[in-house]
């Protein structure tokens, strides 16, 4: 009885970190992008397109991780994060399974939405591939300082700004179309917010990435700069979701939205967690429900 207090608690950490080993706060952080850019454009969230960005997230996320067979794992990654890469090496037959059944789930529920939309899982899968294959030469996208984080930012803002164009307006906005430029500024919103947040995802493989040769901003910066730069980038996308906002009429959303990111973002640095990687994939989700309740008030 002695240690029952603490029980609880450690089941709760164990789950929390086996649901970030099966990437589900990445498929939540996909859905969030897309949540927001729906209504950052003023379109109602459809439930298969937001099943499908989760499936999406989940999916490549762990085809990223294992790759398509176990010699073109890269060591590196176990050597950024033992617990996880453990966890996924000792089920990487199953979890590769389970990759492809949930890109196959997203594909069903995108080519629902559109069929042409069959094409998206396939430039996805192809783009995790090329992103980090096995480390034979340096020229890998993830070892360049600027692709590294823009990659993410554009694949994940792009497919939240395809899936948001496709959902149906709100009743406040009858014409069901958005102009090209809006989209394009939410686009940019996405990437903006996406970037910054792997950029403080690597401040959890700053030994690893710097061993491997990998550039990134807190191995040629430090975590200071690093914190700075991505806080410039929040407020950045910020500043354009509120103008996007006013454009929209969805100024209280956007500003919610925008208050909620940069808060949570200003809340970590503060707290400075061992391990951020979880936390800020997380973080959208939550500013994102902020935004769609104050919606809803």
């Amino acid at each position: 009885m002695a240690g029952e207090p603490d029980t609880n608690p450690r089941l709760a950490s164990r789950a929390f970190a086996a649901a970030g080993h099966l990437a589900v706060w990445v498929g939540l952080y996909f859905a969030a992008a897309y949540t927001s850019a729906a209504f950052l454009l003023g379109k109602a969230v459809q439930i298969n397109a937001l099943l499908a960005a989760f499936c999406a997230g989940v999916g490549l996320y762990l085809l990223d991780r294992l790759k398509l067979h176990d010699g073109l794992l890269d060591p590196s990654d176990l050597a950024a994060d033992k617990q996880r890469h453990g966890f996924l090496r000792s089920r990487s037959r199953a979890l590769r399974i389970t990759a492809w059944c949930v890109l196959a789930l997203g594909t069903v529920l995108v080519v629902s939405i559109r069929p042409a939309d069959a094409v998206l899982p396939l430039v996805g899968i192809l783009g995790v591939l090329s992103y980090s294959h096995a480390p034979k030469s340096r020229r890998r996208p993830k070892d360049v300082l600027l692709l590294k984080n823009l990659m993410p930012g554009i694949a994940i803002g792009g497919l939240g700004v395809i899936l948001a164009a496709q959902s149906p307006a709100l009743p406040a906005h009858p014409a069901g179309r958005e102009p090209s430029l809006v989209a394009l500024a939410v686009f940019v919103v996405l990437v903006l917010v996406v970037a910054a947040d792997a950029m403080l995802c690597d401040l959890d493989d700053v030994a690893a990435d710097r061993s491997a040769r990998t550039a990134t901003v807190p191995v040629q910066r430090g975590a200071a700069a690093t914190w700075n730069i991505a806080l410039a980038m929040h407020t950045c996308a910020g500043a354009l979701a509120i103008g996007i906002g006013v454009r929209q009429s969805v100024l209280v959303e956007a500003a919610a939205w925008t208050a909620a990111n940069l808060g949570l973002t200003v809340l970590l640095r503060l707290i400075r967690p061992a391990r951020i990687r979880d936390l800020v994939d997380l973080k959208l989700p939550a500013a994102t429900l902020i935004a769609v309740v104050v919606a809803l008030l």
